[in-house]
């Protein structure tokens, strides 16, 4: 094995190490706070987005909108989430969060963030999101490939 596969190799287990001390320290507040790993991403881009059909979720989230609906359920009957009818069309019904969702969301985030990202610098942080953002062009079969120019 070559310098650079040693070093590629200890890069992916240190990014599994990161994945898994992410999801455990998630479950662990998330048990505290009433909210699941998985309804996580869900509930983060409730927040970004404002207000979504189940539809609109189950497709960013990549899921079926049957496990959203049923997600939804328990979440509204947490006070996390609510269902508005779309005032442009009553057919559509809307989910959002709930101003309880709204802490719940924001007090994960922060004691994730704090517990893992402000242990870095600004320039840290760049130089991450940058790299990140490689990562995440490849996984989608974009860019050119070895060793991107900068």
């Amino acid at each position: 094995m070559t310098e650079r596969e040693q070093l590629m190799a200890q890069v992916l287990d240190a990014v599994s190490r990161l994945r898994r001390g992410w999801i455990c320290r998630l479950k662990q507040q998330g048990s505290r706070l009433g909210v699941g790993v998985g309804q996580l991403a869900f509930l983060r881009f409730l927040e970004q987005q404002g207000s979504l059909t189940a539809g609109e979720v189950a497709e960013h989230v990549g899921v079926a909108p049957s496990a959203v609906t049923a997600m939804t359920d328990r979440l509204c009957a947490q006070g996390i989430v609510e269902r508005v009818r779309d005032t442009d069309d009553r057919r559509q019904v809307r989910l959002s969060l709930t101003n309880r969702g709204r802490e719940v969301v924001g007090r994960l985030i922060r004691e994730l963030r704090e517990n893992t990202l402000d242990r870095l610098d600004d320039r840290d942080l760049r130089d991450l999101e940058r790299i990140l953002g490689k990562l995440e062009t490849g996984l989608r079969g974009e860019g050119k490939g070895k060793h991107d120019a900068d």
